[in-house]
């Protein structure tokens, strides 16, 4: 695995949100994003996540599942809530991280407002590929509110 972006990779400057409940996972991930030219920050439990989402309003949320204090489905719910409830909060793009990759566990994070569902570990392409959906998905949302 090369630390190194691909020159076709265009996209940088995303504001990404690791939340991993294994620091180290969470701040090696963290370094290969901020090496593609990604602004990052990490957090260690669902309520740590949910506040930063808030306060931070990323571009990306990579978040495991099972976290702990608050599990990284009741997170997402969490976060749609909250965006149904302040409809000039930005949704975030969200993908979840997760050792299942069974149909039944894709469906259950996508009722909990993840956009996709990434099995662990994830390699350096998918990664690259939901930072491309993540900034299609934030410039859809800034053109829709300019507009």
């Amino acid at each position: 695995m090369s630390l190194t972006p691909a020159s076709s990779d265009p996209v940088t400057g995303l504001r990404v949100l690791v939340v991993d409940d294994h620091m180290d996972a969470a701040e090696a991930l963290g370094i290969l994003l901020e090496v593609f030219g990604h602004d990052v920050k990490t957090s260690f439990d669902g309520q740590q996540a949910i506040d930063t989402i808030v306060a931070w309003e990323p571009d990306l949320v990579l978040m495991d599942l099972s976290l702990p204090v608050v599990d990284g489905y009741e997170a997402g719910k969490r976060v749609q809530a909250h965006v149904a409830s302040h409809p000039d909060f930005p949704l975030p793009y969200m993908a979840a991280l997760s050792g299942f990759s069974g149909d039944a566990e894709r469906e259950r994070t996508a009722q909990c407002g993840y956009a996709r569902h990434l099995v662990k570990p994830v390699g350096p392409d998918q990664l690259k590929a939901v930072i491309a959906e993540a900034a299609r998905h934030r410039d859809a949302r800034n053109a829709s509110a300019a507009g």
